[in-house]
């Protein structure tokens, strides 16, 4: 038996050496979604940075993780994240996960915008109709799926900022009603696909690039 490490012939491998290869082809197949999370807030209103309001499960127990989530990571607000009603979510910073979900009764809660607030998104967004209408949502949404596929789900959730796709390889589609109250600018600065579809629109400021698209 022939075995090669790093171009190097081994001549007579151990059964150490065999052990050594098979570790390294694990950790060189161990894919950045493999390392992905689920989030679940909890506790009521707070700084997205607080990890006391971060569960690995639905209702959970807070400060299950070291650290805020990743753009690999997938982020859910649900009927257990919220005991009270009218609680906000205040996101200082930029901030990032993969997937965002809104589900169930979140009892009139919604986001902030703290200094500098800004939500990036490499998945999926799904907002839920039982969120605040008032105040609208004043924290500008950077969209960075680098594949087609994508979805917005607005819900008819009142937005008032800025709603930014950009990443030339992403392609998304508006699967419900995007309202858009004073100030919300929604903005096309690269994609290869952004799909409105029989939605209804409602907004301040649609903006778009000029180049090539298919």
């Amino acid at each position: 038996m022939r075995l090669y490490l790093f171009g190097y012939y081994l001549l007579r491998p151990a059964p150490g050496i065999l052990r050594i290869c098979g570790l390294l082809l694990a950790l060189l197949s161990w894919s950045p979604a493999a390392r992905a999370a689920n989030y679940y807030w909890v506790g009521n209103g707070g700084t997205w940075t607080d990890m006391s309001h971060w569960a690995s499960t639905s209702g959970g127990t807070g400060s299950a993780y070291a650290n805020v989530p990743k753009n690999t990571d997938n982020v859910y607000f649900d009927a257990n994240s919220f005991t009270a009603a009218n609680q906000r979510v205040t996101i200082v910073g930029t901030v990032t996960c993969n997937n965002l979900t809104w589900s169930g009764n979140v009892r009139q809660a919604t986001f902030l915008q703290g200094a500098s607030g800004v939500l990036e998104l490499n998945g999926d967004l799904h907002y839920t109709a039982t969120m605040a209408t008032a105040p609208a949502i004043g924290v500008p949404h950077r969209l960075l799926a680098a594949t087609t596929g994508a979805v917005v789900d607005m819900q008819g959730v009142p937005f008032a900022t800025s709603l930014l796709f950009d990443n030339a390889s992403g392609g998304w589609t508006f699967t419900s009603a995007f309202a858009g109250a004073a100030g919300s600018v929604v903005n096309i600065s690269a994609a290869r696909l952004v799909s409105f579809g029989s939605t209804t629109l409602t907004m301040s400021t649609l903006s778009t690039y000029t180049g090539s698209t298919t």
